[in-house]
């Protein structure tokens, strides 16, 4: 996998381990790079076989799993045209060298992520899904 691109940078991140940043100023609206390909018209709920089968034909890219959340993101998560090609889209005017993050709350399904603990406290931060177990 790659873990850079002419638009792109993983490094070091003031917001959590490391993160994505931007090579070059991007306007409002550029699509920055491909962050998952998954099977199209998949519906919730899935068999645990069928949920097997979409996790093993998905591809998320570096990009995509280094992603970091911000409540006050300057990126979002995009499906291109319906073609199961999802794609990293600016929000804002983003300067070079910034990090570019998404809501984690606003993410598809298949790419959610509990949102950080300095944002608001998960059900696993609180505890509560380690009960059940």
């Amino acid at each position: 996998m790659k873990d850079k691109s002419d638009n792109w940078y993983i490094s070091e991140s003031t917001i959590h381990g490391f993160g994505v940043f931007a090579k070059g100023n991007k306007v409002c609206g550029e699509i920055i790079d491909v962050v998952a390909t998954v099977p199209v018209n998949t519906y919730l709920p899935l068999s645990c076989q069928a949920m097997i089968e979409f996790l093993q034909s998905s591809q998320i890219t570096s990009m995509g799993n280094m992603l970091n959340h911000l409540t006050c993101a300057n990126c979002e998560l995009v499906e291109n045209q319906n073609s199961g090609v999802w794609v990293l889209k600016t929000t804002s005017s983003i300067k070079d060298k910034e990090e570019l993050a998404v809501d984690y709350k606003k993410n598809p399904w298949f790419l959610s992520r509990d949102t950080c603990s300095y944002c608001e406290p998960t059900l696993n931060d609180l505890g509560v899904i380690n009960e059940f177990k």
